[in-house]
């Protein structure tokens, strides 16, 4: 009799310590889940926090410095489609139909090519304009140009840099050069034209 006192003392024991071995576990298991779940929902947060933060192509433009938005523009292509103005350069990677691409912080090149018999004038600023939301928007930087009128001759081309692509930043945009053809015959027969690039991509 005293025999089976001790075991069953001894199974009353064992069975707490398994029950409270088991009830351990459990909270353990709990304190792993709730810090997994917070875990998850900060870095959900986070996440959501960092994609609402991230700013607009719009937004980069005018953070940039010495760069600001202007109007939109109202330029469309010219009549004059032989005078092009062509994108062209060794870093340049095709990019979709007409599109190509440019890395950030680099002088975009292009060339002038004057396929008519009269002559060409431009001056050293080139204009760029940005995609923003599908409307072409003129962009403003802060750079010095001298106010010099460049000669280009008939059926010549010259090849020119944009360095205002250096301050803007990843986008899709658009260089303008404004120029003058004058008849050498009769300089007071003269075209004012603004010639459009095709699109291009900084990347």
């Amino acid at each position: 009799m005293p025999n089976n006192n001790r075991v069953l003392k001894h199974r009353k024991q064992l069975l707490y310590w398994l029950l409270v071995t088991g009830i351990m576990l459990l909270l353990v298991s709990c304190q792993k889940d709730v810090s997994t779940t917070g875990s998850d929902i900060n870095s959900s947060e986070f996440q959501q926090g960092k994609e609402s933060t991230n700013p607009s192509f719009k937004d980069r433009i005018e953070e940039a410095e010495g760069v600001s938005l202007g109007e939109p523009s109202t330029l469309t292509r010219s009549e004059r489609e032989e005078l092009k103005l062509n994108l062209i350069g060794s870093e340049i990677v095709k990019c979709g139909l007409s599109e190509k691409e440019y890395l950030e912080g680099n002088v975009v090149s292009f060339h002038l090519k004057n396929n008519t018999d009269m002559e060409l004038y431009y001056g050293a600023p080139t204009g760029v304009e940005a995609d923003i939301n599908g409307v072409w928007t003129k962009v403003y930087a802060d750079l010095s140009y001298n106010d010099m009128a460049y000669l280009l001759e008939p059926n010549k081309k010259v090849e020119l840099d944009a360095y205002i692509m250096e301050k803007l930043p990843t986008g899709r945009y658009r260089l303008t050069k404004e120029i003058s053809l004058v008849n050498s015959t009769d300089s007071n027969n003269q075209e004012e034209v603004v010639l459009i690039s095709d699109p291009f991509i900084i990347r």
